[in-house]
């Protein structure tokens, strides 16, 4: 007796998938392009064009869920778009040639194969431009390794030696801490490492601004609980002009912040580790209720990090210590690190 092969429940149905993927490919092309027709007038560098069209096109394609057509490219043996992220254009054309070649049919919209070079001229260029930034990898590693100096590193000339023979590959220093004076020592202290290392050692430095401090501030008299989900709490804009009560106040650094919250809006506290949700507004402070928290609570200290991942703040992102710091780093830094940017 012999077996055969049972038929698959369904043939995988190529032309519904080529036109699925078509119609996917002119809708990222349309509205990739679009955005980079919004950046085009900002970008300063001619060469930076390609990718910033490649960026844009990548943010259209992953505005939807694209796991059920992920799933129909697998089942056929096709590349599932997982990796497309240095060439968004050339995979989609692949895809599309490639099903249209299995389908037998020519469409207008059928681009041809890409080559090799245009392919894989988005990792060349990521490598390129990863290596003019960060240096060169060692023993051919295309990732680096990047280490904060702390305070020590002012003080103990063999600390940058350590890090540079177990592998670091550039620094950062956080303008946040320290002075220039301490900047300074570090970075004499790793250019006498490169030297005492060998091997032609250039290592990077990072130099990461402080921007503007949007963290907590705890009231002295105020106990110390452990919030869980449901709790409330009021964040106050001027901690020291709230008199005791049995609700909950943290304070903030930043009073700006409370002209711009609206109720619904998300606040996290301490890097995540607690969510809340803004349910009122009262008297310039807000009123949040904890939406995300640790089994076990979590107590809100003082100086740590509150974020408001959906309001647009309208903080300056350079405060008047950047610019005092920014002589010091265009003179020493090979990278700056500038966070609370919300729009380029």
């Amino acid at each position: 007796m012999t077996a055969t092969a049972a038929a698959p429940d369904s043939a995988p149905d190529l032309e519904h998938l080529l036109a699925s993927v078509v119609a996917l490919r002119s809708d990222v092309l349309a509205k990739g392009d679009a955005v980079f027709d919004e950046w085009r007038p900002r970008i300063q560098r001619p060469a930076f064009q390609a990718a910033a069209r490649n960026l844009a096109r990548y943010l259209a394609l992953r505005r939807g869920d694209l796991r059920p057509l992920q799933h129909r490219l697998v089942a056929c043996g096709l590349a599932s778009l997982g990796g497309c992220e240095a060439h968004v254009q050339p995979s989609l054309d692949a895809l599309v040639a490639m099903l249209s070649t299995a389908c037998g049919t020519t469409t207008l919209e059928r681009p041809a194969f890409p080559s090799a070079a245009s392919f894989f001229a988005g990792e060349q260029t990521i490598a390129r431009e990863a290596a003019a930034i960060f240096g060169p990898g060692l023993h051919g590693r295309t990732t680096r390794i990047m280490v904060t100096l702390p305070p020590e590193a002012a003080q103990d000339a063999s600390f940058a030696a350590g890090i540079l023979r177990a592998g670091a590959e550039c620094v950062r220093i956080n303008c946040a801490h320290d002075t220039p004076e301490a900047w300074d020592a570090m970075i004499a202290h790793l250019r006498q490492a490169e030297q005492a290392v060998g091997e032609g050692r250039q290592v990077r430095v990072l130099m990461d601004l402080g921007g503007p401090k949007v963290r907590t501030i705890r009231p002295a008299t105020h106990p110390k609980q452990r919030f869980v989900v449901g709790d409330t709490l009021l964040l106050v804009r001027d901690i020291d002009a709230h008199e005791p009560s049995e609700l909950a106040r943290v304070g903030c650094t930043l009073p700006e912040v409370f002209d711009q919250l609206a109720v619904g809006a998300p606040v996290w506290i301490d890097d995540g580790q607690l969510g809340a949700r803004v349910t009122a507004l009262v008297g310039g402070d807000a009123l949040l209720t904890i939406t995300h928290a640790p089994p076990d609570g979590k107590k809100i200290r003082a100086y740590k990090g509150l974020n408001f991942p959906d309001t647009a703040l309208a903080i300056a992102p350079l405060t008047a210590k950047d610019y005092a710091d920014l002589p010091f780093v265009a003179r020493h830094a090979d990278m700056i690190g500038y966070s609370f940017v919300q729009s380029a």
